[in-house]
């Protein structure tokens, strides 16, 4: 069977509708523009760019940090550099709590509140409804743009969550493209940099590209992209590293930066400069949470690298918690090792995370045996294996996904449906008085483990 012919978009040849035409031109009409800087060498005017970083390590700071210089005019990041621009900053968040969080950061960093504008939702002009904003919104957002030109920043914080809402899934690359090329369109007819904020997936072994939630899609589309992660070296200190630099100069470095907080007296005159009737309990309380970044230039790390490190020392912090998990779980008995296995994977944790905690443990008196009474199946404990408790202390003791019965006690009426291995010598079977000969057998409906003859 033939297919339509292409080229009449599905319609026979003297078919009395129009064909569809392909439009071009020529270059010759068009000039060049250069590009503009928000902040030079670093963040365009004009473009989409993009933050990432895990949670607690300074995203959200760093935007407000940029809003900060942008609405007075001062540079940013502790950079130097001529003729910093100044104008409206426009915060969409939906993260942070705007009066305990937002705006006490923004006061710290001595932003102009009265430049810095929040999007509250979209009105509808038919009945006057307010709907909650979203990305799928950048007609509003232009024609926002477009009216108010001093508006320079447009930062979204979280990006994926104004995805979300909108019904795209940020996952899939072709959706993705519906929302941030237009979104790429308002940025280069307005002039204003829109800045998304994203996390880190958890995939610790892939590049720092890769590291971006949702779909490859929002690093793809975006002209500029920076990741935000601790040094691996010192994890007080934060590292801004560029991640795609498709329009930054070459060899342009990272940033560094500290958290300091402010202190108190000077947090109070800042607070009370802005708020002169603020309650003095509300100023001291609200000083004490008062912090800023101290900048460092001339970074030069690896941002596929740090990720990497990064991601290895949260798997060294995964083992620790799993081994203070592994600790409360055998504090008052022991348990075999399929049991531990079923319980850890259901608590979060990987068979790796779980190897691991019981080297750890070993120090602690962990032991691990099959021996003797224990007929081949592993079971783990502290102290001595002989005088291990190996029974709840009351009927009241958590259910575990897999429960043998202890080769210390004796049968137990349950005869209900498990999986397992019996191994050992000689015995019966307990459902059926089928003798079971040693040696190990792998049964679908096995009977509870052989007691000692």
């Amino acid at each position: 069977m033939v297919g339509p012919n292409p080229s009449t978009n599905g319609h026979a040849i003297g078919s009395t509708r129009d064909e569809p035409k392909l439009i071009v031109e020529s270059l010759e009409g068009l000039r060049p523009k250069p590009l503009r800087w928000l902040v030079p060498g670093r963040i365009p005017a004009g473009l989409v760019g993009l933050l990432a970083g895990d949670g607690g390590h300074g995203k959200s700071m760093t935007t407000l940090e940029l809003a900060a210089a942008v609405t007075t005019g001062r540079c940013a990041f502790g950079l130097k550099y001529p003729d910093p621009v100044k104008g409206k900053a426009l915060l969409v968040s939906c993260e942070d709590d705007w009066e305990r969080t937002i705006i006490p950061r923004l006061a710290a960093l001595g932003a102009d509140l009265t430049r810095v504008l929040r999007v509250k939702g979209v009105k509808l002009k038919s009945d006057g409804q307010t709907l909650d904003f979203h990305l799928g919104h950048y007609r509003e957002l232009e024609r926002l743009l477009k009216s108010d030109p001093e508006i320079k920043l447009v930062s979204i914080d979280p990006a994926g969550a104004y995805i979300g809402r909108s019904g795209i899934n940020e996952h899939k690359d072709a959706e993705l493209r519906t929302i941030l090329d237009p979104l790429n369109g308002t940025a280069n007819d307005t002039g204003a940099t829109v800045l998304l904020v994203k996390h880190l997936n958890k995939s610790a072994s892939v590049s720092a590209v890769q590291r971006v939630g949702g779909s490859v899609g929002y690093v793809n589309a975006v002209r500029f992209a920076y990741l935000i992660a601790p040094d691996p070296e010192d994890p007080d200190r934060k590292l801004m590293m560029p991640i795609k630099a498709n329009v930054l100069p070459a060899g342009t470095h990272g940033l560094a930066f500290r958290m300091e907080a402010i202190e108190p007296d000077e947090a109070r005159e800042m607070l009370t400069a802005v708020w002169p009737d603020l309650d003095p309990n509300e100023t001291t309380e609200l000083a004490k949470q008062m912090f800023r970044q101290r900048w460092e230039d001339g970074v030069t790390n690896d941002p596929n690298e740090v990720t990497g490190a990064v991601g290895k020392r949260n798997d060294k912090s995964r083992v620790e918690k799993c081994a203070e998990w592994l600790c409360g779980l055998l504090r008052a008995r022991a348990r075999p090792s399929k049991e531990i296995e079923a319980a850890a994977k259901k608590a979060g944790f990987t068979f790796d995370n779980l190897k691991e905690a019981k080297v750890k443990l070993k120090d602690q008196g962990l032991v691990s045996s099959n021996r003797s009474c224990f007929r081949g199946v592993w079971w783990s404990g502290f102290g001595d294996p002989d005088e291990w408790n190996s029974q709840p202390e009351s009927s009241s003791a958590p259910f575990t996904p897999f429960t043998p019965q202890s080769p210390f006690s004796p049968p137990s009426p349950h005869t209900g449906k498990t999986r397992g291995i019996q191994s050992g010598e000689s015995g019966e079977r307990r459902e059926t008085g089928e003798r079971v000969e040693g040696g190990g057998r792998l049964f679908d409906n096995p009977p509870m483990p052989l007691l000692p003859d």
